[in-house]
């Protein structure tokens, strides 16, 4: 074997360690990153229908289990999402912790102050009327 093929062969073994350091390195970062979820509520805005037309409801509607409500208020061409944790171990549990609402491909941060409540801004497009049918709130650890 040639010097010049046991460069190429050394340089190629580099290359192939690096890359998986880089990988691996690039895989625990992304790890350290995804908070982990703490609870997840599910709203199905459908179910406070009065019809099957995908419009905004009006007044509260409440996540299974009761202990998120929901508002939807438009607002010169958004929505206002208006998230209020409900019972006093839900409260206790995740006032001030972060979260998002999380429908389909969409996910929004939000945050919940000291009184359980979050808000967000979302477009007021058909697409997101319809894609906020079924969402979630999921609360995350900070």
């Amino acid at each position: 074997m040639t010097d010049h093929r046991r460069y190429i062969d050394f340089e190629h073994t580099v290359r192939v360690i690096t890359a998986r350091a880089r990988t691996e390195v690039q895989l625990a970062a992304s790890e350290a990153t995804v908070p982990r979820i703490l609870a997840t509520f599910t709203v199905t805005r459908l179910a406070a229908a009065t019809s099957v037309a995908a419009d905004l409801p009006v007044g509260e509607i409440m996540a299974k289990g009761g202990q998120v409500g929901a508002t939807f208020m438009r607002s010169s061409g958004s929505i206002e999402v208006v998230l209020q944790l409900k019972g006093f171990a839900t409260l206790k549990a995740f006032a001030r912790k972060r979260g998002r609402l999380v429908a389909g491909a969409l996910e929004v941060p939000l945050a919940f102050d000291a009184k359980g409540e979050a808000r967000c801004q979302l477009p007021e497009v058909p697409e997101m009327i319809e894609a906020t049918r079924d969402f979630e709130v999921q609360v995350i650890e900070d």
